[in-house]
This record gives C-alpha cells, structure tokens and sequence, in this order.
C-alpha cells in the first residue's frame, strides 16, 4: 500500500523512515469492515484501554 503514495521508479530506501511512517499511519487509520468500520487503533484502545500502545522512555 505504501507504493500507491511513492512513485514506481524509485526504491524505499531513498525516503525516509519518518515519510514512510507517515504513509504507514495514513493507511492504519482507516477504518476497517472486518472491525466493524472501526480503526484498529479504536480497537486497541477499547481493548486496552491505553491512548497509545507505543512504551514512554
């Protein structure tokens, strides 16, 4: 999904790891059928209960 966003001729290595987190998130924050049009974020936070799954340092 993150070549729809990045041209065909190029490799990934030439962007950033931090633009392709950003075309990574874009895509994990749509909603999903499967989630019953939830987001999996959503999801994980019901189930957690936690705003963010990501450890502060």
């Amino acid at each position: 999904m993150v070549r729809q966003d990045l041209p065909k001729s190029t490799g990934l290595s030439v962007h950033s790891q931090e633009r392709l987190s950003e075309i990574a998130m874009k895509y994990n924050r749509v909603p999903r059928k499967s989630l019953n049009n939830y987001t999996p974020e959503e999801i994980m936070k019901k189930a957690t209960g936690l705003d963010s799954l990501i450890p502060i340092a």
